[in-house]
């Protein structure tokens, strides 16, 4: 397939691209920077020049692919607007083209809000952050689209041993001696390896369902307290963790900061019932 990436440098989307690559598809990326450019071009990429905050200058090129995976935002106070306009744009290319086209949208596992010991499913009701709350609106969208077969992926918090949700942590610890927590120590996350992931995204996009959203997560809740013990003893630390407060987090930080203080839990049963996901990661606590 010849699909085209949004976010295609980011850390979602960059181990996507190379999923891609690796399974013979033809990979087109979104390039905002020269810096994007680079990277892209290291792995022989094909580059489309254009910024999401102005997709009608480059739109165009739907008329030449198969799928788009959108994995892209902004993280600006208007990036729900941003990524409308965007949306709206996309629809109105592959209409002129008359294309019909894989999409595959990227949702998130804080659309589910606080779910204490309960674990949601597809079918629990969204009470998402306002930060994001934006997102479900627009995956209705992109699902309403005659021209799409879309699906609507929700990523729980997504790691590797050196980065994703683990990064805020290893950076405190090495500059301070010591991890920051946001909120409390007691706080679940469910967790996804950015490989797993990456698999998971391309075993959508080579799929025929549409018209669906799936969970994707291979860790229902993995308490923060037993991640900054592992942490302290790979890093040596001899200090507690710093907790701080969660309105002191979020007016230093904005609202998006409640997202890694939510105590959640989260099922992907229903992406292992339809597709073949093998997973390589399954203890973040084993490997960190």
């Amino acid at each position: 397939m010849r699909i085209l990436v949004l976010g295609a440098t980011g850390y979602i989307g960059s181990a996507i691209v190379d999923e891609l690559k690796n399974n013979d598809h033809d990979v087109i990326a979104l390039a905002r920077s020269s810096e994007a450019e680079e990277k892209l071009l290291a792995k022989n990429i094909e580059i489309v020049r254009g910024d999401i905050r102005s997709p009608h200058n480059w739109s165009h090129v739907v008329q030449n692919v198969d799928a788009i995976i959108h994995t892209a935002a902004t993280f600006t106070d208007d990036m729900g607007d941003v990524d409308l306009t965007l949306v709206q744009e996309l629809i109105s290319a592959c209409e002129k083209f008359s294309n019909r086209l894989r999409f595959i949208y990227t949702g998130g596992v804080w659309l589910y809000g606080e779910t204490g010991s309960n674990i949601a499913t597809e079918d629990t009701a969204y009470n998402p952050i306002n930060a994001f709350a934006w997102m479900i609106q627009n995956a209705k969208i992109v699902q309403a689209a005659s021209c799409f077969d879309a699906i609507t992926l929700h990523p729980s918090i997504v790691w590797d041993r050196d980065g994703g949700g683990l990064s805020r942590f290893i950076t405190s610890i090495k500059e301070k001696g010591r991890a920051e927590v946001w909120g409390s120590l007691e706080t679940h996350w469910p967790m996804v390896h950015r490989e797993d992931l990456a698999s998971a995204y391309r075993l959508a996009v080579e799929s025929n369902l549409s018209n669906d959203t799936f969970n994707l997560t291979t860790e229902e809740g993995v308490l923060v307290r037993d991640i900054i013990q592992k942490l302290d003893r790979r890093f040596d630390v001899s200090k507690d963790a710093l907790i701080i407060p969660a309105d002191d987090v979020i007016t230093g930080q904005g609202d998006w900061a409640q997202g890694p203080m939510l105590d959640q839990r989260m099922s992907a049963q229903k992406f292992h019932d339809a597709f073949d996901w093998t997973v390589q990661h399954r203890n973040v606590l084993s490997e960190i």
